[in-house]
Parts: structure tokens; sequence; C-alpha cells
């Protein structure tokens, strides 16, 4: 199998749910710079997968390896936080931790849209 097009380009593949991922991300963040910042990647990279969806394998990884670790990493502080201060309100949860939970959960509707297939959206799901 070649990893190359017949003009000798290297394949690039759709991920329209690691977009949308990438794409909460980016919004809560304030822009790609600052998102390519946080992820530790090149901000054109970032930018690219944002608007188009589409790049070579090792782009795809990179960005989702990078969105698991910011993931994981935002819940390890919340946890240590919330250990800390186990008797907080939801009015005073910061920000970050708020942006966090926006992209897990918009996340996981993006991928039940995905395994509804076209048309089937969360219209679908709530049947």
């Amino acid at each position: 199998m070649s990893h190359h097009s017949p003009s000798g380009m290297p394949k690039v593949s759709e991920d329209l749910v690691l977009q949308q991922r990438l794409a909460v991300f980016v919004d809560s963040c304030g822009g790609t710079r600052q998102a390519a910042k946080r992820l530790e990647l090149e901000h054109t990279m970032v930018w690219r997968f944002r608007k188009f969806g589409r790049a070579i394998a090792r782009n795809q990884l990179a960005i989702s390896s990078a969105l698991n670790r910011e993931g994981t990493a935002t819940a390890t502080a919340n946890a240590t936080q919330n250990a800390a201060a186990p008797s907080i309100g939801l009015h005073s949860v910061p920000d970050g931790d708020l942006a966090a939970l926006r992209t897990f959960c918009l996340s996981v509707l993006a991928l039940i849209d995905n395994y509804n297939g076209p048309g089937g959206g969360l219209a679908a799901v709530q049947e």
C-alpha cells in the first residue's frame, strides 16, 4: 500500500470528529496560536487541520495525541484542585475547567453524530 498519491504527494485523509475536537479546543483557547502553543504543535498545522479537516496520518496522530494529552493534564489538574477543595459550588468552577468539560461534551456529541451517519444527528439519539 502506497502512502503517496499518483502525483507523488503524501495521501491525506479527512477526520471530521478530530476536526470538531480541535475546533472546540481552539475556541476554548481563544484562537489557533494559543491552542497550538498549549498543544505544542506548529500553528500552521493546527490552523490548516481546523479549516480543512484533512492531514497526513502522522499529523492527525500528533493532533489527536496532543488533544488527549491536554485533556488528561486538565483532568489531573482538576482532580488535584477538587481534592484540595471538595465542597465547591458550580458557581466557583474555573473557566478553564468549564471549557475542558465543554470540549469533552462536544467531542462526545460529534462522535454520536458521526456514528449515526448523515441525517442521524442528535434528533436520532433523542427518539
